[in-house]
């Protein structure tokens, strides 16, 4: 136990005796949860369908729900995102807009114009449950639910025939999530494959590699997939890197007989300063080369660390990370280096220049670099990435295919399989090391650092499906069209269908100069996908938000054994860094019946100061429920 001293904790005892605590009215900064079960909650976005009222999102409010209206109930020239109804984390209804003339607009004058006199629970009624256990106390500790659609399965047909193969057995080994299992292996082809060939499409040239993002909970398999996936390529990398050591030394070796034999030049008196400068220049022909940095695989970052790499080492990389709080949790996602990196991936991505300005170095620049990247992140770790208002106005998000799979925790029995010596594995590894054998084409004089790949265009039938792929898009992506909740992701996807035709083709066919129709249709699938995979992920992370920041929160409460919580400590030391997102949090883990508090005298006032773990001292504390343990984090 820390920061309270055991008179304090004594008189905390004396107020609420634990054989009471699941008897007795606890103050609660919210209603407690177990009243909420006997309310009754509008199930708000499917009150406004039924009456045709167009719902485009979901927002948090400080701890209310806004359910964003294309227009305005009263005024229609109010028009998207301007008007919505809200709702409180009790359940209580309210109606908002943002312009003057419809401030003053109640929540029942919203209601008369949707539903008239209708009932408003007729068939809209959501009951919180409680928990699975079937408590007899109402008060105990309830479950931090975070409720989620189903992903649909992934269409494994859609990555040609190796991948396929190579997803099915490793699904029927490991049994990991389907989504988990396609994007390793489509991330490690697309590593291997992406400095061989720029896919063109009526003269716009782009690269072929991926940024893939994954997210699961804890015990999903995301690293041993990502250990099958990229075994080959990490005995590849392995391979080079000792060969980089006996090069290094004779590369040491020659340049210090560089440095003599130049240095003698320059000292010889004999020779005039025309001469000197003759005879330097033709040694400087001969100057050894410094053998690049062989490293491929990244698992942790920073746009600097990322540059510096480049600039030592091979062209083609992957960021690659089993556990993507390393990326998000480094110095590359502080908040003053947040817009560099956003701009730096974005740029790799586009296949642009990467620019470095320095005061002290100047500035420096790449070109002809390739990233491929996959980040696997935790649920509440892969949300604040996802949602993360920079990253998304910066445009990187929208450049990620995302999956959030279904978890198959629960129905995976034990499998004696060892997949990496099964055929669909070997083929798979021997197409690896085919195409990363390959010879890669470079800008002259660029030290085989500066990539030029050839040009892959689309056959003519390719070109046919890929247009009508693009417009089915475009037309979709409209105000009031199903993929307008993703419009960033819809802008970029036939892009992203080309990058994933192209790479299956080349796996398939190394040495193809045209993007195929049957690969061009594998992708158009494949991102049909990912877009119906966004537009449900999209309808589940804001609502949920605040849940998973909970759960993180008394994750880390447990595992520090915390008695006591003061209010800094959690917004200093937890996953939860502002004292505005923690006080939110302790009020749901207060609803959910894990805090217990604020105590206070029968004089309302504050009972006891207590020492925080920084050494100050808070009025703001808790105490936590005597039945809440760690499992509840887990569930």
């Amino acid at each position: 136990m820390m920061g309270i001293t055991a008179m304090q904790l004594q008189n905390v005892i004396e107020l609420y005796p634990v054989e009471q605590m699941g008897k007795k009215a606890v103050p609660l900064s919210k209603p407690s949860l177990h009243k909420k079960l006997k309310s009754r909650t509008l199930d708000v976005p499917t009150y406004l369908a039924k009456y045709g009222i167009e719902c485009v999102g979901e927002k948090q409010y400080g701890d209310s729900t806004l359910h964003l209206l294309a227009e305005c109930i009263f005024d229609s020239s109010h028009s998207e995102k301007e008007a919505a109804i809200g709702q409180t984390l009790d359940g209580k209804l309210f109606y908002q807009c943002f312009h003057d003339s419809c401030k003053d607009h109640k929540w029942s004058e919203a209601r008369q114009r949707i539903s008239g006199d209708d009932k408003l629970f007729d068939g809209h009624t959501q009951q919180i449950q409680p928990d699975e256990e079937g408590r007899d106390n109402p008060d105990s500790p309830l479950t931090l639910v975070k409720s989620n659609e189903e992903s649909q399965p992934f269409p494994f047909d859609a990555l040609g025939t190796t991948m396929a193969a190579a997803c099915v057995m490793i699904q029927s080994a490991v049994k990991a999530p389907d989504g988990i299992i396609a994007q390793s292996v489509l991330g490690a082809v697309n590593l291997a494959i992406q400095g061989l060939a720029n896919v063109i499409i009526d003269g716009r040239v782009f690269p072929l590699s991926l940024f893939l993002l994954s997210i699961a909970g804890t015990g999903e398999r995301k690293s041993a997939v990502d250990s099958v996936a990229l075994a080959k390529h990490r005995e590849i990398e392995k391979e080079n890197i000792s060969k980089l050591a006996s090069e290094q030394g004779v590369y040491e070796i020659n340049s210090a007989t560089y440095e003599h034999e130049k240095n003698i030049l320059i000292k010889d008196k004999k020779k005039s300063l025309e001469e000197k400068q003759i005879h330097i220049k033709q040694l400087q022909a001969q100057q050894p080369i410094e053998p690049l940095d062989q490293t491929i695989l990244v698992t942790d970052f920073t746009f600097e660390g990322l540059f510096k790499l480049f600039q030592i080492g091979v062209p083609g990389k992957g960021l690659f990370a089993d556990e993507g709080g390393q990326v998000t949790g480094g110095h590359g996602m502080k908040s003053e280096s947040i817009l560099a990196t956003a701009a730096g991936l974005s740029k790799f991505w586009d296949g642009s220049r990467v620019d470095r300005i320095r005061v002290v170095d100047g500035s420096s620049h790449l070109y002809g670099r390739r990233l491929s990247v996959h980040l696997m992140m935790q649920e509440n770790v892969g949300l604040g990435f996802y949602t993360n208002d920079i990253l998304t106005d910066q445009g990187l998000i929208s450049r990620f295919l995302v999956v959030w799979p279904t978890s198959t925790v629960g129905s995976r029995t034990y499998s004696s399989v060892s997949v990496k010596d099964t055929d669909p594995l070997i083929s798979f590894y021997y197409k690896i090391g085919e195409v990363m054998g390959k010879n890669l084409q470079y800008k002259e004089d660029s030290n085989n650092q500066e990539l030029d790949p050839p040009l892959l265009p689309l056959s003519p039938e390719a070109k046919q499906k890929w247009e009508q792929c693009y417009n089915s898009i475009e037309i979709q992506s409209a105000k009031k069209q199903p993929l307008a909740p993703i419009r960033g992701l819809a802008n970029k996807a036939a892009e992203h269908a080309a990058r994933i035709a192209g790479t299956i083709q080349l796996f398939e066919e190394p040495g193809s100069t045209e993007i195929k129709a049957e690969a061009m249709q594998c992708g158009i699938t494949a991102i049909e996908w990912y877009l119906d995979e966004a537009l449900r992920i999209a309808g589940s992370f804001s609502p949920e938000s605040y849940l998973l920041r909970a759960k993180e929160v008394l994750r880390w409460i447990h595992d520090n054994k915390l008695e006591v919580v003061p209010l800094p400590d959690i917004y200093q030391f937890s996953p939860v860094r502002s004292a505005l997102q923690a006080r939110k949090v302790v009020e749901v883990l207060i609803a959910h019946n894990h805090l217990l508090g604020p105590f206070r005298s029968p004089e309302g006032e504050p009972r006891n100061s207590i020492e925080t773990k920084s050494g100050k001292t808070s009025r703001e504390w808790w105490c936590v429920h005597p039945e809440s343990n760690r499992r509840f984090c887990d569930e």
